[in-house]
């Protein structure tokens, strides 16, 4: 349609809306397909007149338009047949069904069935995906606003290739075909003066034209398209900068506070920063009041100074950091500032009178102004109405000013002086926009360019899938690199010809035995006193003292939906390979993710991790069932959410009296996850998991509980050793101790239930083994653990039974070892050597049993063939921990390992720094490694790169 008639219908829409024409006005929206009133389409969701608005949407968009489309024609005709249910009427219901719903049915069948069901149902709140909907009314408005803010929008745009103001949809779609349609405006507002003003056709409601061919002195593959690799960071990305010279230095700010600095064409992560404050008594009294609500910080915005000799960051909550950069692999602390009240939305560095400055702005309306060198406010420029969200030093010739623009979407320029701002626009669509990029993360996941000097698309990617809805993206200075986020925590490298060639002249050979791991463990310990309290344990080889045992971990499976990972079949070629170990060095080569601290009271979960604290603190973790997670899984590719009920409740233990540096924390789990035991050198508390309430609390000190064991057939009855080396069995329903079992002699460190042979096994400081009978609760039989010669018998010593509850893994500090419960008597036996020399400090049977998972005092953990003891894969402490930890005075290793309960090739380790890691193989490789050859016969044989199982006799062992 020609200008003019564009023109024309304003006139008419602006003449209609004058004289309160309102159902002309609509339906001329309707029918021109020009303009999609938002306003009125909520009113009438509101209102539920679902008829009337499906024909106002079908103006714009058909069901098989595009998925956008699709999904809210489905919202909008299962809300009709839900508010149809509500009501009783069945009738009605089922006509909606066959004649609206019916046609999704080709699509997505098991949906369709499942709304089928609902008919079945009195209530269909009782079919779980919907015990959340609330009343009618509830619904409409919850549909109405997510419509506003997605998918309405994204159906109308992407079917019609409608500009939209930005108070309208947040970014474009672009047409993959010729727009059949102009423009789209959303014309409705109740100032009626600025309704008219929009109306006026304007610079800035601009009509979208496809692309057509120019002469042009350059090629589209000159844009960076291919994607050259991945890394995967652990949390999610939320701002990334390239070095000024050095264009392979890729700067990545991420959701748990944490910076760091990547070389991408060595593919190595060269030092990480977790955020930590530095120096709390210089901060404001309203950051030290957040801090104390243990409040999330994330990182908003990390930049480079113009020379690359500094790193800025700012924070979501008060502060920034500057960073001195003297080297590509060292951040150097240089100034930390509470710069603003609330987030900080923004950071840039400026030169105004050849000064080296800091320009944030901020929540607090404000745009401030720092000397770099001493952190001294120099300018405070005040004049916005809302939050300032991005800021743009610039110059034009000797003049040097600052760009503005805040979430009302006004744009002002500043001068370096205190006169007030000198330019005061409203940006398209009054709503905040960013004046810094070239490329649009959009959001269907895809990256789009433009070019700059027209309004014209020139070409799009998906980056090979694996993209968040709306991306993040950032060119390096010369335009050949282009970083990206993905939707599972990490980013990918696209690159032209001459960025490819740039990155692999970097590339080191894989056999470089000097290369530096990447470290994809992202989320640290913030040094809240949640997790600061996780003492360490001494792990020396030569030791005369026994172990506390360490803070337990448990894995959690509420609904048991999991199932295990099929195992990828080895090929035949790999048969007649010599056998090599597998180990892992590099973060790339498995997945890792760091559990936070920040909590969430969201209840669509699906599995979680239970860690308890020497402080007596128990943090539960849940993974969410949402877009980048749709199974609700727990995987190492998203970050779970450290959860807590509505109440705000903590699941901690009574300490009254304890002194933490030498309680020994212990937990339990009921069997079907429902209730949690624990003690932290006071009273046992017994908690219920989902409301996280004290249900009871019990066994007062003296002495304390060092370990406690559900049994196995029922959660009432409690066996629970001391720290005075008895074993006492409670009923929890009687609240009543029936039996107290003596036969150690130091305190007990482990339990473990046989149902199938009737008995239960304890372990103890003493490095001895009895034999309990459950129904008597007498002692059947009494072993020491067979000590290597030269080792003291001392330290913890755990048990727990394989599936096939005969056979029993043993640990302690000196030995692997598996046990024929039946007999108690050992069958196998691995004691720490070749690439595992360090003493052990924990072990545990993957959920199948076919796997034991080992960690080490020296950081490392061994994944063991379970029937053989025969170490089948390494993971090197580089893998989870970064540079900084690495280098730190502290010796960080795991205290703990839980495996999860379906997953079998998927591990929690608990460390002493506080943090708790998740990890799991690649999806390429879908489990650790490779089992070892068959037994040869030698009794210590050696194989490269490999440890061997001992089966010595207690002879063999004392030579």
């Amino acid at each position: 349609m020609s200008s003019l008639s564009r023109e024309l219908v304003f006139l008419i829409l602006q003449f209609l809306e004058e004289e309160k024409f309102k159902e002309s006005v609509h339906r001329l929206e309707k029918e021109s397909g020009f303009y999609f009133n938002m306003k009125y389409f909520e009113e009438k969701v509101q209102a539920g007149e679902w008829d009337e608005v499906e024909k106002y949407l079908s103006g714009f968009t058909k069901v098989d338009d595009n998925r956008y489309s699709m999904k809210i024609f489905f919202e909008i005709r299962k809300q009709k047949y839900l508010e149809a249910l509500d009501r009783q009427e069945k009738g009605k219901a089922v006509e909606i069904l066959v004649g609206d719903l019916k046609v999704f049915s080709t699509f997505n069948e098991e949906l369709y069935k499942e709304i089928t069901q609902l008919l079945t149902l009195n209530n269909f709140r009782e079919n779980e995906q919907l015990s959340k909907y609330g009343d009618t009314k509830t619904a409409r408005s919850w549909m109405a606003n997510a419509s506003a803010s997605s998918s309405v929008q994204a159906a109308v745009v992407t079917a019609s290739s409608i500009p939209v103001p930005q108070n309208q949809v947040s970014v474009l779609k672009h047409p993959r075909t010729p727009p059949t349609a102009p423009g789209m405006v959303d014309y409705q507002n109740p100032d009626h003066d600025q309704l008219m003003k929009r109306l006026r056709p304007t610079p800035s409601v601009e009509e979208v034209t496809y692309p057509t061919q120019r002469q042009q002195a350059w090629s589209l593959d000159d844009l960076p398209r291919t994607v050259a690799f991945t890394m995967h960071q652990g949390s999610a990305v939320t701002s990334m900068d390239f070095h000024p010279s050095h264009h392979t230095l890729l700067l990545v700010g991420s959701a748990n506070g944490e910076i760091t600095l990547f070389e991408l064409g060595m593919r190595e992560r060269l030092v990480s920063k977790p955020f930590k404050i530095w120096d709390m008594s210089t901060c404001s009294v309203q950051f030290q009041a957040l801090m104390v609500n243990d409040t999330p910080i994330s990182v908003s915005r990390v930049t480079w100074s113009p020379d690359g000799n500094f790193v800025g960051v700012a924070f979501s909550k008060h502060l920034i950091h500057l960073y001195a950069c003297p080297g590509s692999n060292d951040l150097i602390q240089r100034l930390e500032i509470d710069a603003h009240v609330g987030g900080v939305n923004d950071l840039a560095f400026a030169h105004p009178n050849k000064q080296l400055c800091i320009v944030t702005c901020g929540h607090d309306k404000l745009i401030k102004v720092w000397d770099s060198m001493t952190g001294q406010k120099l300018f405070n420029f005040e004049g916005h109405d809302a939050p300032v969200y991005s800021i743009c030093p610039h110059h034009k010739e000797n003049i040097q000013f600052i760009f503005s623009t805040a979430v009302d979407g006004k744009i002002k320029a500043w001068l370096y002086d205190n006169m007030g701002s000198r330019v005061d626009y409203d940006a398209p669509g009054h709503w905040c926009t960013t004046m810094l990029y070239s490329a649009d993360g959009s959001e269907d996941s895809q990256i789009k360019f433009w070019d700059m000097d027209t309004i014209n698309l020139l070409t799009f990617t998906d980056a090979e899938g694996g993209l968040p809805s709306l991306p993040r993206v950032r060119f390096n200075k010369e335009g050949n690199l282009l970083a990206v986020t993905t939707a599972d925590n990490g980013f990918k490298i696209l690159a032209n010809s001459v960025g490819l060639r740039s990155l692999r002249a970097m590339e080191p050979s894989s056999f470089d035995p000097l290369r530096t791991p990447i470290v994809s463990a992202a989320i640290k310990a913030s040094g809240s006193p949640a997790v600061a309290n996780v003492g360490p344990v001494s792990c020396k080889v030569e030791r005369s003292s026994p172990v506390r045992p360490s803070p337990i971990l448990n894995g959690v499976d509420p609904l048991g939906r999991s199932v295990e990972k099929p195992r990828v079949v080895e090929d035949a070629t790999d048969k007649v390979k010599p056998w090599q170990l597998t180990e892992i060095m590099d973060p790339v080569q498995c997945r890792v993710v760091t559990l936070p601290e920040s909590t969430d009271t969201s209840s669509k979960v699906c599995v979680g991790i239970l860690a308890l604290g020497s402080n007596g603190v128990q943090k539960l973790w849940k993974w969410p069932r949402n877009e980048q997670n749709p199974s609700g899984k727990a995987t190492a590719n998203v970050v779970p959410q450290h959860w807590q009920p509505n109440s705000g409740l903590l699941m901690t233990n009574d300490v009254t009296g304890v002194n933490l540096e030498e309680a020994v924390p212990c937990i339990a789990l009921s069997k079907n996850d429902s209730y949690v035991m624990s003690a932290t050198g006071g009273k046992v508390s017994l908690f219920n998991m989902m409301t996280f309430k004290v249900m009871t609390t019990f066994m007062s000190p003296p002495p304390a509980s060092t370990f406690l064991a559900f049994h196995p057939q029922d959660n009432n009855i409690i066996a629970i050793g001391m720290e005075d080396s008895s074993i006492h069995i409670y009923n929890v329903r009687v609240d009543e101790v029936k039996s107290k079992l003596k036969g150690h002699q130091k305190r007990i460190t482990g339990l473990a239930f046989s149902t199938s042979l009737g008995i239960l096994v304890s372990s103890g400081a003493d490095a001895q083994l009895c034999v309990w009978s459950i129904d008597t609760w007498e002692k059947r039989k009494s072993i020491p653990i067979q000590i290597p010669a030269g080792k003291a018998p001392m330290g913890d010593t755990r048990v727990q039974f394989h599936s096939d509850q005969i056979r029993m893994l043993v640990v302690h500090e000196t030995q692997l070892a598996i046990y024929d419960a039946s007999k108690m008597e050992r069958i196998r036996q691995w004691i720490p050597q070749d690439v595992l020399p360090a003493p052990i400090s924990y072990a545990a049977y993957s959920c199948n049993s076919q796997s034991i998972f080992a960690t080490f005092c020296d950081g490392s953990v061994g994944i063991f063939d379970a029937d053989s003891l025969r170490l089948r894969c390494r993971i090197a402490s580089t893998v989870y921990l970064s540079q900084a930890t690495l280098k730190g005075t502290q010796a960080v290793y795991p205290l703990v390992v839980a495996a999860h309960p379906t997953e079998a090739n998927q591990l929690a380790i608990g460390l002493n720094d506080g943090s708790v890691k998740v990890l799991e193989p690649t999806e390429s490789e879908g489990k650790w490694g490779v089992n070892p050859p068959a037994d040869n016969g030698m009794l210590n044989g050696r194989t490269t790169s490999s440890s061997t199982t001992s089966n010595h006799t207690p002879d063999q062992l004392q030579r």
